[in-house]
């Protein structure tokens, strides 16, 4: 088969292990699904220690790159299979499996229409395309649409000769018909949000991107529904992303060496003070490291918190937000990341305790499963694995630049400690809680996510990237977000109220620095002035201030594609909590307001 060239990080987002990919040669259109990562032998070492740490693997492995002009790559490239394997005939409408279609040449990926083709003529040739349709479960599980078992056909009709007929704009007007029973059937009767209907199909429990998997014999309790095989909702990357900080980001393995780090780590610590000085003499990592002003003392105790690091998604943010926040009352720097503290404007002194100015970061960001039909982040789902290696996944390593806010604790404490802010927000997290279980998901993941801070700071990050893009050029799609947001009464946990807004890109030299710069006093008073004028009205109100639509399956409130909603490449959460009104309040309830309405 052809080799395609796709960008790397299409391989952590839209084309990860069990995606659909489609593409064409010369003559045909090919559907193919994405097979499992296994075969990156030689591709290159991703080092990030807090990740590797949380997901318990060693390291990532980039996708396969060209290096030469000879298309020779590091590794085996990135494998598919074939899928769906029913074919159609754009001609006479047939549609026939993979093996019941002529072969252009024997081994052939390429099929004709036996029927339409006229021999010995290459001009005449017609060949056959992906069919459209498809089914899948919330389990992950896809096969190929079940058409003899949904078309029922007559008692004794073996010939099985199937069209599918398409008599006009939308799914009731599309019929498969088998020629020899003259039996017919429209495709609304398969669009069901609760599966297959008259008759009930069961889930197959096929996974086809994992080579020899025979699932046939196990048994899924979701039901089978039908999707157009361009769907969105077949694949939805389950992604994590780390954002490389001091004092970890200076162990690096690609400067001190992936089996000395390794050593390092597993010394007994009574050793790991004479390694290190025995090291310092010959190692350039080292050298490095103490040249940048690291004492022998401070590796050892960098090498001796990483060995005892107990880390989960909570402690990860924890620990990226005090760097963060340290960075707004002093100038940090290091290979990887460089920030500088900023003035806040004195308009919002009040509002905010500190603005960062990061010129420099690495983020790493990996595929750790995907899910289907609900963007539910699912780790429980075993059979939604992107690779069947215990010691690596795939992952990207991006350099970029960005700006850190952080709010005032003491404000946003007081503000969600008032009762008519707590209700707005209960409502839109019960009925998202009930929809979120329902699906599948798991409640501790966004137990953090459905409070009144979280809202509040995720609809200003969502008003800022609006505004940036308009400032300084970046696409929507370009600008990411972190929110880091937690308010605990337990004393041991810090509180979290900031807002790292940054762009990345996959070269070693990050990017332009048009983001890092809005950071500047005049330039970030304006940024955030024009980012809440732009919240308190929306050309979709009244409608999106009352939020008249359900709210159950995004448990946003006051928000459209009109005032808040992003990209969602660019979205933490999918466009889900969200709420223009907790900022200035609405006409019914002025008191939920966040901000002043004279600012």
């Amino acid at each position: 088969m052809e080799k395609i060239t796709l960008r790397k990080s299409n391989f952590i987002t839209s084309y990860g292990a069990g995606s659909i990919f489609d593409f064409r040669t010369d003559r045909a259109s090919i559907s193919a699904i994405v097979l499992l990562f296994d075969n990156w032998k030689n591709s290159r070492r991703i080092t990030e220690h807090r990740l590797a740490k949380l997901l318990n693997v060693t390291d990532f492995r980039e996708p396969p790159v060209i290096i030469d002009e000879d298309n020779l790559s590091r590794s085996e490239p990135v494998r598919v299979k074939q899928f769906p394997r029913w074919l159609q005939c754009p001609k006479c409408r047939r549609i026939k499996d993979l093996d019941d279609w002529q072969e252009k040449s024997f081994g052939s990926y390429e099929k004709i229409c036996p029927h339409c083709s006229k021999e010995g003529s290459k001009s005449r040739k017609v060949y056959c395309v992906p069919i459209r349709f498809l089914a899948a479960c919330e389990n992950g599980h896809i096969d190929d649409f079940p058409w003899n078992r949904f078309l029922q056909h007559k008692k004794d009709c073996k010939n099985n000769d199937l069209k599918l007929i398409d008599l006009g704009s939308g799914i009731d007007k599309v019929f498969v018909k088998c020629e020899t029973c003259k039996r017919q059937r429209s495709l609304k009767d398969a669009f069901n949000r609760v599966g297959f209907i008259n008759p009930t199909i069961d889930c197959t429990c096929k996974s086809p991107w994992i080579e020899g998997d025979n699932s046939w014999d196990k048994k899924c309790e979701k039901p089978f529904r039908a999707f157009q095989r361009g769907s969105s909702s077949l694949y939805f990357p389950n992604t994590i992303s780390a954002i490389s900080i001091p004092p970890w980001s200076q162990l690096k393995a690609d400067k001190i060496g992936e089996q000395i780090l390794h050593d390092l780590i597993n010394s007994e610590e009574k050793d790991i003070a004479l390694y290190i000085n025995f090291l310092s003499k010959s190692n350039s990592g080292i050298k490095e490291m103490i040249k940048n002003g690291f004492s022998t003392e401070d590796i050892k105790n960098t090498i001796l918190a990483l060995k005892n690091l107990e880390i989960d998604e909570e402690k990860m943010a924890m620990h990226e937000y005090l760097v963060l926040k340290e960075a707004c009352l002093a100038d940090a720097s290091d290979d990887d990341f460089e920030a500088n503290k900023k003035k806040i404007p004195i308009e919002f002194e009040n509002y905010i305790s500190g603005i960062s100015k990061i010129k420099r970061l690495r983020e790493v960001r990996a595929l750790r499963s995907f899910s289907r039909i609900n963007a539910i982040e699912n780790s429980s789902t075993k059979n939604n694995v992107v690779s069947n290696r215990e010691d690596w996944l795939p992952a990207i390593e991006n350099y970029g630049e960005g700006i850190f806010i952080d709010f005032s604790d003491e404000l946003l404490t007081k503000w969600e400690m008032k009762t008519e802010v707590i209700e707005r927000v209960k409502d839109a997290s019960r009925l998202y809680k009930n929809a979120y279980l329902t699906d599948g998901g798991e409640l501790n993941k966004i137990e953090n996510k459905l409070t009144p801070r979280y809202f509040l700071l995720h609809t200003i990050s969502h008003l800022l990237i609006r505004a940036i893009s308009n400032f300084c050029g970046y696409s929507l799609s370009s600008i990411r977000e972190k929110i880091y947001s937690n308010n605990s009464s337990d004393s041991n946990v810090i509180n979290q109220s900031g807002i790292l807004l940054y762009t990345s890109s996959s070269d070693a030299d990050g990017t332009l620095g048009g983001l890092a710069g809005m950071a500047e006093l005049e330039k970030i008073t304006d940024l955030i002035k024009t980012a809440l004028h732009d919240g308190e009205w929306c050309s979709g109100d009244p409608l999106c201030i009352d939020r008249v639509v359900d709210i159950s399956l995004t448990a946003s409130l006051a928000s459209c594609h009109n005032c808040t909603l992003l990209p969602e490449t660019s979205c933490e959460s999918f466009n889900c909590f969200l709420d223009r009104g907790l900022l200035f309040g609405t006409d019914r309830y002025p008191e939920i307001a966040f901000f002043k309405k004279n600012i």
